[in-house]
């Protein structure tokens, strides 16, 4: 993970496990996330998260 090691490897991992309090602060997040999984990947998972969970709950 190259990537994260460039914008968080100055973070110890505790840090890296704290919850961020602020949405501006979760905003930094997002550019890094999109290098290591993509939107498309994002996407597919958040669908297939709805459809294997959340529509399971419900019936």
């Amino acid at each position: 993970m190259d990537v994260l090691a460039e914008e968080f490897g100055n973070l110890t991992p505790e840090q890296l496990a704290a919850p961020i309090p602020t949405v501006e602060e979760k905003w930094r997040l997002l550019p890094a996330f999109l290098k290591v999984k993509g939107l498309v990947k994002q996407h597919i998972d958040s669908f297939n998260y709805f459809i294997n969970v959340e529509v399971s709950i419900r019936h």
